[in-house]
Formats: structure tokens, sequence, C-alpha cells
């Protein structure tokens, strides 16, 4: 789970829970799933799957709000560190120490 130092203030969280919102309504539910997040985001392939894999922490297949707002936070308001790490994460599939080629 991601954590960032420099939370969001009340308006953006607000605008994290608006734009979560829209998205949710595009679904048949009221979470986003895989594919309303690639349509909306204008992604697909690996890049997606790895998106999407970081993002639904509870590994149910959608992204729930507090995924969205965590990652969307970490995104906007993480120090360089938190970035850098996440981004670390993001491109090792596998949980070893570091980042394979080939």
């Amino acid at each position: 789970m991601y954590t960032c130092a420099n939370p969001v203030t009340e308006l953006e969280q607000l605008m994290l829970d608006l734009m979560y919102d829209d998205l949710a309504k595009r679904c048949k539910g009221k979470i986003v799933t895989r594919d309303t997040f690639q349509s909306f985001f204008h992604s697909n392939g690996l890049m997606a799957e790895l998106m999407l894999t970081k993002f639904d922490e509870k590994r149910a297949g959608v992204i729930g709000k507090d995924d969205f707002k965590r990652a969307f936070e970490l995104m906007v308001k993480g120090t360089f560190e938190e970035k850098a790490e996440a981004l670390f994460d993001f491109y090792r599939v596998e949980k070893s120490k570091g980042i394979g080629y080939g």
C-alpha cells in the first residue's frame, strides 16, 4: 500500500470523489471496472494491466474509491522519493529486490 507524506486538501479530496463517482457512473455498479479505467485513461495492453494491478490493492478486479484516491494522491502530492519508490515497484512485477532485464 502506498502512503503519501503530503495528504490532499479538502478541495482536492472533493475533486477526487467527483472524478471517481463520474467514472463509476459509467459502469454498471458503483466501482470502476477495468474496461472503464482503460477507456477513460486511453490505456490498454501491458501498461494498463500494470496500473490496474498496482491500483487494485484488494485484487478484486476493480478499482475502489479508496484505491483510486490513494493512487492519485501519491501521483500528485507525493515526494520525489515516494514517487520513485512507487514507480520502481510499478515496474517490478515480481517481488524481487530489483528490476530484471531479458
